[in-house]
């Protein structure tokens, strides 16, 4: 099994935090789980700790990519894909490059 890597770079690479949209993207290959992740966002907007929002949020994305098959997950991150490249900073993808 391969393994999979993601990096948040809000507020760095793209203008504003990304994490509604690819939410939004997982949640389209399986909305029954709305339910949960709907408690997870819930949980991190009444968070006041930093650290604890963005565990939540790493919980409500592991909640929604567990058990996914490679191929459903590219599908869910190029549809992501196209929604967050306006919002990216070409200057900073540039000094990536």
């Amino acid at each position: 099994m391969k393994k999979c890597l993601l990096l948040d770079f809000d507020g760095t690479v793209t203008r504003k935090d990304t994490t509604r949209i690819l939410l939004f993207e997982l949640l389209t290959l399986r909305p029954w789980r709305v339910f949960v992740t709907a408690f997870l966002i819930f949980q991190m907007q009444r968070s006041k700790n930093r650290a604890a929002k963005q565990g939540y949020k790493d919980k409500a994305i592991c909640h929604l990519i567990a058990g996914l098959s490679e191929s459903d997950i590219r599908r869910a991150l190029d549809a992501f894909y196209v929604k967050v490249k306006r919002l990216c900073r070409p200057f900073i993808l540039k000094k990536i490059k």
